[in-house]
């Protein structure tokens, strides 16, 4: 038997739940984590995950996390850098989140641009972010009828994810 005729295992929550270290799981498919980001990359996730939290901290519906694992479905989580949410989660996120930011590393950045771009798009997430550390560059695509659109970069990103709620994040803050 050749190696094209056999068949890739396929996996689902129940199984994920059980594996040792961090893992990703997309359409069955295992993905390792991979080893701690760069201490840039640590940096620049800790400053945004700072201002979100603090300016969610009064809104009594929605949540800030970095690295949550959220369930797709049965057969896919994943672990975004960061993801601004508006549910009452204890294990899991499992409703798609309001943002999922991801800031690219040399060793992920196809995978964050495909498989996470699709994966978001699909499930309904209104804004997916990807921050460049190395070339200090954000891109912002806002979901309109299904598919994402490239919004132009202004210095200062205004969302809101609830009615009563307001959060803006300052570029520059993120670089200095």
């Amino acid at each position: 038997m050749g190696a094209a005729s056999r068949v890739l295992p396929y996996y689902t929550v129940k199984d994920w739940e059980d594996w040792e270290g961090r893992w990703e799981l997309i359409e069955g498919f295992p993905y390792a984590k991979h080893p701690s980001p760069r201490i840039k990359h640590q940096t620049i996730c800790g400053i945004i995950f700072g201002l979100l939290s603090s300016q969610l901290k009064h809104c009594g519906h929605c949540n800030v996390n970095q690295s949550i694992d959220w369930q797709i479905s049965d057969d896919t989580v994943i672990s975004p850098d960061i993801v601004v949410y508006c549910e009452n989660a204890e294990i899991r996120l499992i409703l798609p989140p309001f943002l999922v930011l991801e800031i690219l590393s040399p060793s992920t950045a196809n995978y964050d641009r495909i498989n996470k771009f699709q994966l978001c798009q699909k499930a309904g997430v209104q804004y997916f972010i990807l921050v460049n550390p190395e070339k200090e560059q954000v891109e912002i695509w806002e979901l309109a009828d299904g598919k994402y659109h490239e919004k132009t970069i202004d210095p200062i990103f205004i969302f809101s994810p609830e009615a009563d709620c307001s959060v803006q994040i300052i570029w520059a803050e993120i670089w200095s």
